[in-house]
């Protein structure tokens, strides 16, 4: 309420205002966010919106099919073929987990894909679902666990999340991670010290990772000169816990290049894959009904659009519940049943 309030006075000083954002990737409501004032700027007279309204990282039939989601009215695309597919496996996850090790090296094939950390495997719970999912998977794959950063979009919490993303990714430099935050205007001094405590943050994450618990001072110590006076006990608490815990910190090492991802679709937010299988399109999973609908239509969608060139909608006979193995026949998601959206893939 008070960044908003806050922007709204900066632009009563005559100020040019810019807000950037995606309603239909609104999946915030478990960090209390939600788009309500990026939706009220857009009707304000004073304000002319920008839409963006071209995706050229997805297929096409992949574009058509997550716009008819949201809009029936949606104009579709002529394409020359259909990247959306929908499998229904008689059995339950554990079936799905055992026809995924089968048809992935197919996919692969088909689509070009040099490298199997190019393929995703999204649910919606991870605890069970992902956890059969990789009980089952016989081909090499790497669970993605949810992190206590996760949820944390303060400075700090951001910072924090970037850090330990950097530390065990080989491909980043020490330079681009300077370049994002800091100006080789700012002091010299200021620049060597944050270059000096990622290079031991960096011994550490490559010696032992679990280590990185004792580092936490130099984590803090950076941030405190990116942003002074921006400090967060609870982002410093949150990543302790991270440091402190190995699945926790396992979520931030880069999958190998032979390794398909099993993750959270909250967690995909903001990444793409050659092909995603979306799984959990059961009725209360997505979407639930006990909480914001218009959050799980907006998860579904973001799962959606991760895939480049091809999406598969995963559902089967039975799930497993709380208390086991349970029919789950014609209790599929009513996602799948929107707008007509059984014309728009295929169906195997």
């Amino acid at each position: 309420d008070w960044q908003h309030a806050m922007f709204l006075a900066l632009v009563d000083l005559d100020l040019r205002g810019i807000a950037v954002g995606d309603p239909d990737q609104s999946i915030f409501a478990f960090a209390d966010k939600n788009p309500k004032y990026l939706l009220e700027l857009a009707r304000k007279d004073d304000f002319r919106p920008f839409p963006i309204n071209k995706n050229h990282r997805c297929h096409p039939s992949i574009v058509n099919y997550s716009l008819r989601l949201l809009n029936p009215q949606s104009p579709i695309t002529e394409t020359d073929s259909c990247r959306v597919i929908r499998k229904h496996i008689h059995g339950s996850e554990i079936n799905i987990g055992q026809w995924l090790s089968k048809v992935i090296p197919l996919y692969a094939e088909r689509c070009a894909i040099n490298k199997l950390s190019e393929i995703a495997i999204l649910v919606k719970e991870a605890p069970r679902t992902g956890r059969l999912i990789h009980e089952n998977l016989s081909l090499p794959h790497k669970p993605i666990s949810a992190s206590a950063l996760d949820n944390d979009s303060s400075r700090w919490g951001s910072l924090f999340s970037k850090m330990l993303s950097w530390v065990f990714n080989t491909e980043q430099t020490k330079h681009e991670l300077i370049e994002e935050y800091l100006n080789y205007d700012d002091s010299v001094r200021e620049i060597r010290k944050v270059m000096s405590l990622l290079k031991t943050i960096e011994d550490v994450a490559i010696t032992n990772p679990l280590e990185l618990k004792h580092s936490l001072t130099d984590f803090v110590s950076i941030a405190e000169v990116i942003f002074p006076g921006y400090t967060s006990q609870e982002s410093i608490e949150k990543l302790v816990e991270v440091l402190s815990n190995e699945n926790q910190l396992a979520a931030f090492i880069p999958p190998k290049p032979n390794e398909i991802q099993i993750m959270t679709l909250h967690k995909s937010k903001g990444l793409e894959f050659d092909v995603v299988f979306h799984l959990n399109l059961y009725q209360h999973i997505l979407p639930q009904y006990n909480g914001d609908y218009s959050q799980d239509l907006n998860l579904h969608y973001v799962g959606i659009t991760r895939a480049k060139k091809a999406c598969v909608l995963c559902t089967s006979t039975h799930r497993h519940k709380k208390y086991g193995e349970q029919p789950s026949v014609s209790n599929s998601s009513e996602f799948l049943d929107r707008h007509d959206l059984a014309q728009l893939r295929k169906e195997i």
